[in-house]
């Protein structure tokens, strides 16, 4: 029933300010300043920030995509005090050109703050989001929220993208984090083994079911070598690498650090904190799994062209990945299968533990995932088979 209604339906569903549509999240509130659309959660915390200003579309003026997108945030930034930047990020992306960059800034406004332009540009005009926010752990939080918000929006009627994908695009985006649009895995890194238990101890990727604030259950990759070195929310270089170099260059929190187990306890440090616990391991009807103290990781394997295919479903969303490349992503009724929001299609590419989508006039973007069980690991998201 998910499938036929998805084929059914139409993306006449998305909300649609001055020429440019796109799809709000569940949860989230919009309003009008000035000239500017502004998008921000509902449930945000009390003196917290975060907020995605969206401009009304403008003609470029120069036929460079780099130096418009230059120009254009050099004046938005004015006086602000840059304390740190990322490199300038492009990508084609249909008939257009997405160019994306990270900043740390201080200014009157916010103070220090974050803040990420994204501009796509086609058939001489412009769209610019950007995303204003307090801390990491903030976008981190909504980063799912976000993707799905900067990704979906495009210019109305922009053309579809028709081009099969043959191979994930690399880059250097060292300020983007995985999953963001923008987002590049560098092409380089440690080759992830198999995830297995070898001579008593993990290797390769695992996963940590968890709830987050609202009770929706996440699941939290970790990576494993046998030289001792572990990373949470690894930064993938390719669908098979660990860009080791490129996540302990992080700002803030690593989430790298080293392990070792012992007469039956397991012992970890990352970031300056120590965690130690009774350690086991063995199957259940997952699969392998070890744990420590409270917390239990479960084999995650990489992803396949033929294990992605096929319906999946988290909460209200559904995904449709299809043999030839395409898929389609739709927003449900509550408690049912009728497809009551707009409908995203596009092409997808899978390598390993990357999953690449590419919405038609929409914004590429590139996240982690996994076989966890039989269940879908979409960016930190479970999906169920339907």
């Amino acid at each position: 029933m998910v499938v036929a209604s998805l084929a059914m339906l139409v993306s006449a569903n998305s909300q649609e300010y001055k020429g440019i549509v796109y799809k709000l999240p569940k949860g989230w509130k919009e309003s009008t300043e000035g000239n500017a659309r502004v998008f921000s959660p509902g449930n945000l915390a009390a003196g917290d920030i975060l907020a995605i200003l969206l401009a009304p579309p403008q003609k470029a003026v120069d036929a460079d995509p780099t130096k418009q997108f230059e120009a254009v945030v050099g004046a938005v930034n004015g006086d602000a005090k840059i304390a740190s930047q990322g490199t300038v990020s492009s990508a084609k992306k249909g008939k257009g050109t997405l160019v994306v960059q990270a900043f740390q800034l201080v200014d009157k406004s916010y103070g220090a703050h974050q803040r990420m332009y994204s501009m796509f540009i086609e058939g001489g005009q412009y769209i610019l989001a950007m995303v204003i926010s307090r801390s990491e752990a903030t976008l981190e939080k909504y980063q799912a929220d976000l993707t799905d918000l900067l990704t979906s929006i495009e210019f109305k009627g922009s053309a579809p993208v028709t081009t099969k994908i043959t191979a994930l695009p690399t880059g250097n985006t060292p300020t983007l984090m995985v999953g963001m649009p923008g987002w590049l895995p560098s092409g380089k890194g440690l080759s992830i083994p198999a995830p297995a238990i070898v001579d008593g101890k993990p290797q390769g990727m695992w996963y940590r079911a968890t709830p987050d604030q609202a009770g929706v259950l996440r699941a939290i990759p970790y990576v494993y070598f046998p030289s001792g070195v572990r990373a949470s929310l690894p930064r993938l270089g390719g669908g098979n690498l660990f860009d080791l170099e490129g996540q302990k260059a992080q700002k803030g929190t690593t989430g790298v650090g080293t392990f070792t187990i012992e007469k039956g306890q397991y012992k970890e440090s990352a970031d300056g904190f120590k965690e130690t616990g009774v350690y086991r391991f063995g199957t259940d009807e997952e699969g392998s799994f070890f744990s420590f103290g409270a917390a239990e990781f479960h084999v995650l394997k990489p992803l396949s062209k033929t294990s992605i295919v096929g319906s999946w479903r988290s909460l209200s969303t559904v995904y449709v990945f299809s043999e030839d490349g395409t898929y389609q992503s739709g927003q449900l009724a509550e408690g049912g299968n009728e497809v009551v929001g707009a409908i995203t299609s596009g092409r997808y590419f899978v390598d390993g533990y990357l999953l690449m989508l590419s919405p038609n006039g929409g914004k590429m973007v590139i996240e982690r995932c996994g076989m966890a069980g039989k269940m879908l690991m979409k960016g930190t998201i479970l999906c169920t088979r339907q």
